[in-house]
């Protein structure tokens, strides 16, 4: 399962060149957080969903050892029950996930309640509408 995540990160060329849509900007911690509206996959019949996003920072974040402008994620909502998982997530060593990739993960986390006024609460809330799950 890693292996066909790290895939989608590196081959598919509509990921590549996806149609970022900027959902909010933080004027306090300087970031910006988009989605690929335009290719959410939805599976209406478990009013589910998945989305790519990136979280871009103008000052580079560092975690344990990595040094990062950007992360791109591969999320799973659960418009119903207002949940979500992490599929996947690259850690790039430029803004708007370009150049080298600095880290990737490709195991699922387990799903999670999304907290109110969190910016995993915008994604669901934009990305539910706009699949027509909500």
């Amino acid at each position: 399962m890693k292996f066909y995540l790290i895939l989608l990160f590196i081959f598919i060329p509509s990921v590549t060149f996806a149609e970022w849509t900027l959902i909010y900007e933080s004027s306090d911690s300087k970031s910006k957080y988009y989605a690929n509206i335009s290719a959410i996959k939805a599976n209406k019949e478990f009013s589910k969903l998945r989305l790519w996003t990136i979280e871009d920072f103008s000052l580079l974040q560092e975690v344990a050892s990595y040094k990062y402008l950007s992360v791109k994620s591969f999320t799973e909502f659960d418009c119903k029950e207002s949940k979500i998982r992490i599929m996947g997530y690259s850690l790039y060593e430029e803004n708007m996930a370009k150049g080298e990739i600095i880290f990737s993960k490709g195991t699922p986390f387990e799903w999670q309640k999304i907290n109110q006024n969190t910016m995993n609460e915008k994604y669901l809330d934009i990305a539910c509408k706009e699949s027509g799950l909500s």
